[in-house]
């Protein structure tokens, strides 16, 4: 999967937000229809989608961060431009079989000693991120729908204080990352697009277990909520969606953890749209494997995601995913 559909605004572009991505075999892209123009997305490739000359600490980088200038292009965290500026000398230009993506998380040397403690700083961050959320999972209340609370309060309500209720930490996502190893986006703070593409325990002694592991995606649900309008849609996009495949390693399909945690943090998808090239009895996957609940919403295309068929039309508009998989 990617780690990634990143996404870049164009200037003149009032439609779409991308809400995140899956790394593992699948690539998971979230989107709130905002208003009626045609948003492209830029791949994991960042073809035009980064400024290598920036830096998650330059002046305007700490500006945003700080939410006091809007946000209008991509900027990675140091851990992601590192890689993005060394990868000839990391391997990554090579053939799969000759590529590793873990020794950068396992030794010095394979970087830099600067770039392998920020890893490690960031590593921590993802624990504190990973039990927070857990948390909210296991003991609070579910956030009520905010969509449906915007166009039942039309004009009066106050946007911004209605979106606080999906912070992480009374001080926003920001305060759980000292590490400071957060990109950026138009649409909130995700995480840095790194090696092996999984999990970073992936690279640790007996890491296959942690393959399907989603809990280290970043969701910046406040900065997603404060983008939406009464009339957006929100419509997630699964591109290798088989449930099947996990039922069968004996792990919960991690679609069902990502979908459950957007509901909690009060966002309901009107549309899940899932693409899969593994033919499936549809009737297996509605009767045996979907949670019923996502009935309504859920649609299964069973049929390979590729450049050619990344194209949604929805609502009358034509909305396209670029996709590297």
């Amino acid at each position: 999967m990617n780690k990634a559909t990143r996404t870049r605004s164009p200037g003149n572009s009032k439609a779409v937000i991308f809400f995140g991505a899956l790394v593992l075999c699948i690539i998971v892209a979230t989107i709130s229809i905002l208003q009626e123009k045609i948003y492209r997305g830029v791949s994991c490739d960042r073809d035009g989608g980064v400024d290598s000359s920036s830096s998650f600490s330059s002046k305007a980088t700490q500006k945003a961060r700080d939410g006091n200038a809007e946000q209008q292009e991509y900027i990675p965290a140091s851990t992601e431009e590192y890689i993005m500026n060394h990868f000839e000398e990391l391997g990554y230009n090579n053939t799969f079989e000759n590529s590793k993506g873990c020794p950068i998380w396992e030794t010095p040397e394979a970087s830099t000693q600067e770039n392998y403690d920020n890893l490690q700083a960031f590593l921590k961050d993802i624990y504190e991120y990973s039990n927070t959320m857990q948390k909210e999972l296991d003991v609070d209340e579910p956030i009520p729908d905010f969509l449906k609370t915007m166009r039942r309060e039309g004009h009066s309500i106050n946007q911004t204080e209605l979106c606080k209720a999906a912070r992480p930490h009374p001080e926003g996502l920001q305060a759980l990352f000292p590490s400071h190893q957060l990109s950026q986006t138009p649409s909130g703070y995700v995480e840095p697009l790194l090696t092996p593409m999984r999990h970073p325990e992936f690279c640790q002694e007996g890491g296959a277990y942690n393959a399907f592991r989603v809990d280290y995606i970043i969701h910046d649900f406040e900065r997603m909520c404060l983008n939406l309008k009464p009339h957006s849609r929100a419509i997630f996009v699964d591109m290798g969606a088989s449930l099947e495949f996990h039922v069968s390693q004996g792990v919960p399909p991690p679609i069902m953890s990502l979908l459950n945690s957007f509901e909690k943090n009060g966002f309901h998808f009107d549309h899940i749209y899932a693409l899969e090239s593994t033919k499936a009895d549809p009737n297996d996957v509605y009767k045996k494997l979907l949670p019923e609940k996502f009935f309504p919403s859920y649609h299964w295309i069973n049929t390979g995601a590729s450049i050619e068929i990344a194209r949604l039309e929805i609502f009358g508009q034509r909305f396209v995913l670029y996709v590297d998989n």
